[in-house]
């Protein structure tokens, strides 16, 4: 959102708690909006709160900082990738062809979904790595929220696992480390670059990636749905 866009003051809401609220997003918005245009250690307080007609010590009375901004608006990212990918980072459906064609939908969505918010969203990841190197917090913030959906692809494969359509031998943690992680690089390293695929041919490579990794065998036909559809 650009800053002359922004709502002014006197026409939110005036419930303390919904005030709040809507200054912390016009904030979150403020601090996203700057970062598509500059790097994170050039940002500061007074400028973030200028935009909004306030005060550095009116700032202080929503976020304690700017570090505490990045974190909510990396929240906000993840939320959003998971709702993306719900019905894959949740249980797995039935072990019949049905099923598989749900598998490989499912899949499918959250890969390209997640390339689509990473594409759209470079500019922020960024700002949290730079952050990061020097913010212990804000690592361990980020670090956090990538393992949470490490544990979720543990626990989806481990359910696979019950129903006989992933290979036993398979270490469930270590294998959704892997993939996560990888995904996560993969990403953040390939988009953005003049020669970047575009996100959802990046989110179909990582589909195909994960589908072969889990189900050992070619998406499509038998394996269930991942390539060519809208």
């Amino acid at each position: 959102m650009e800053a002359g866009t922004l709502t002014p003051l006197a026409s939110r809401p005036r419930g303390a708690r919904q005030r709040r609220e809507v200054v912390q997003r016009q904030l979150a918005d403020v601090v996203e909006g700057l970062l598509r245009s500059r790097r994170w250690a050039t940002l500061r307080v007074e400028e973030v709160a200028g935009a909004l007609g306030m005060t550095r010590t009116a700032f202080y009375r929503y976020y304690p900082d700017l570090g505490a901004v990045l974190l909510a608006l990396l929240r906000d990212l993840a939320g959003a990738i998971q709702s993306r990918g719900a019905a894959w980072w949740g249980p797995p459906p039935p072990a019949d062809p049905a099923g598989m064609a749900a598998r490989g939908a499912s899949l499918r969505a959250a890969a390209v979904g997640t390339a689509e918010i990473f594409a759209d969203h470079l500019h922020l990841l960024r700002a949290v790595l730079d952050a990061g190197a020097s913010d212990e917090g804000i690592e361990r913030a980020y670090r956090a929220i990538v393992e949470g959906f490490v544990a979720a692809g543990a626990r989806r494969i481990a359910a696979e696992q019950a129903l006989g359509t992933v290979d036993p031998g398979l270490d469930p943690e270590q294998t959704a480390a892997a993939l996560v992680w990888m995904s996560e690089r993969y990403l953040g390293t390939v988009l953005g670059r003049p020669e970047a695929p575009s996100p959802a041919a990046a989110g179909e490579v990582l589909a195909t990636i994960w589908w072969r990794t889990l189900f050992g065998r070619e998406p499509g036909a038998g394996g269930g749905p991942l390539m060519g559809q809208g």
